[in-house]
């Protein structure tokens, strides 16, 4: 089985309202999804990762409605392999809001970065 089946297989529910939003015609925002959280799952999906991976900075800001999104679509863990200075304070963020951080991982790279195949990541579980 392959990673994006994979990712499919565990996150069914987020699947099924991304791949209706993108049919629909109408914005992320009118549907309630989070703009950040779709673009991961595409990313993530491209890359054939077994997780949504973040692989821009989550802004502290944002961590409350991407966790809302996230355990409204049966979303329970992600990864995020940003090498943001501020990534301290993002987990920090994402853990005020019922989050952990689990432990690290290796993701496939997305398109747009580096030449390595796999990089590392932080694995944040949803509580």
């Amino acid at each position: 089985m392959n990673n994006i089946n994979k990712l499919n297989e565990n996150n069914k529910l987020f699947i099924e309202k991304f791949e209706t939003a993108e049919a629909s015609g109408k914005t992320m925002q009118e549907l309630g999804i989070n703009r950040d959280v779709y673009w991961a799952y595409k990313s993530s999906t491209e890359a054939g990762n077994d997780l949504i991976n973040f692989y821009d900075m989550v802004d502290e800001e944002d961590a409350e409605d991407i966790i809302k999104c996230c355990r409204e679509n049966g979303v329970k863990e992600f990864t995020i392999s940003s090498n943001s200075t501020g990534m301290i304070r993002a987990i920090m963020a994402l853990e005020a809001h019922g989050c952990h951080l689990n432990s690290t991982a290796m993701v496939n790279r997305d398109n747009l970065r580096i030449d390595a195949k796999q990089i590392p990541a932080f694995k944040i579980e949803i509580l």
